[in-house]
């Protein structure tokens, strides 16, 4: 039997999803990668038990770079599965799913095992193997190759992505609770601004901007206009959206200023600084008085010159400042 044809038949039907397109991001390699981290990982994966571990075909995309395609092939459709799964050098589903582990340390694999040389004789199995997982889950509701867009999105919207996704969120939860605990947020005002954020990241154009916002204030302000978007997409109505926006609305002043000041570099100190002018209460700007209190000793001092005597609570932020800092 002749394991090549069955390799024409997996290259068929990619070509036939678009893989090798012109315009495609999509990258179609053969037993070896130039991914250093995909070639890294499977320096060990030898079927043998020694050396580097050889797939049929490795693909990934540039769109989605934590999640890759690993496949392999048999001749022999008798040799799609072993019992045990641990023939790795005889087994089609066997050598896919022991690459898929080792790829799996660091990425997200969607493995599939193909066998036989002809349409007839033809069997494939589809496994996603979650980074970091102990073992493979089957996906039987794929039947053939289909597109890597469809592969992602039929991964994403799986119950084992979700249940990965909400083990982390929850573990992330957790860490930034305590985090914002010891800055003396609020419990009230940590359970709005956790839950905002969730309400912000189901926005795809606040998922893929918030990373690039040039400024403490506009990354402090684009959640609040995002989750009021979110609410009115949800067809609310008006004074309950404008109620649940002003429950919100702390998020664009308190904790992410308090943050910024005690992490932030100088760009984020001179952010909150000019932020204090459009402080609508004395609340607002008592925070940007605290959150300034990292800012070198000489600028800070003058800037709180330049504000004293604007409301109690500044002075007193001033105060409490210049206490800590022995300045």
């Amino acid at each position: 039997m002749n394991e090549r044809k069955t390799e024409d038949i997996v290259e068929q039907r990619l070509r036939a999803n678009e893989y090798y397109g012109k315009d495609s991001l999509v990258v179609v390699e053969k037993q070896k990668s130039d991914l250093p981290r995909i070639q890294k990982l499977l320096e060990n994966a030898s079927k043998r038990g020694q050396g580097v571990g050889k797939p049929e075909f490795l693909i990934r995309s540039s769109l989605h770079s934590d999640f890759i395609v690993v496949i392999e092939c048999k001749a022999n459709p008798q040799k799609h599965a072993s019992p045990t799964l641990d023939r790795y050098a005889d087994y089609a589903v066997d050598g896919v799913l022991l690459y898929a582990s080792y790829l799996a340390r660091e990425f997200d694999v969607l493995a599939i095992a193909v066998s036989g040389e002809g349409e007839a004789s033809l069997r494939i199995s589809h496994y996603f193997y979650l980074r970091g997982a102990p073992r493979a889950i089957g996906y039987p509701q794929a039947r053939d190759i289909v597109s890597f867009e469809e592969y992602h999105e039929a991964f994403i919207h799986s119950d084992a992505k979700f249940r990965q996704d909400y083990s982390t969120l929850l573990d992330y939860g957790r860490s930034l609770n305590n985090l914002l605990q010891a800055k003396k947020v609020t419990e009230a005002e940590r359970g709005f601004l956790i839950s905002g954020i969730l309400i912000a990241l189901q926005n795809k154009a606040f998922m893929q901007s918030f990373r690039v916002q040039g400024t403490a204030r506009q990354l402090a302000a684009n959640p609040l206009g995002t989750i009021r978007g979110e609410f009115e997409n949800a067809y609310l109505p008006q004074d309950r959206t404008e109620d649940l926006v002003q429950a919100f609305s702390f998020i664009s002043h308190s904790p992410a200023i308090a943050y910024l000041g005690s992490y932030g570099d100088i760009a984020d100190l001179t952010s909150i600084e000019s932020m204090y002018a459009a402080c609508s209460s004395d609340f607002e700007k008592a925070d940007c008085v605290m959150a300034l209190s990292m800012l070198e000793s000489g600028r800070r001092n003058a800037f709180y010159s330049s504000i004293k005597g604007d409301g109690l609570l500044v002075d007193r932020a001033i105060k409490m400042v210049k206490a800590r800092r022995n300045s």
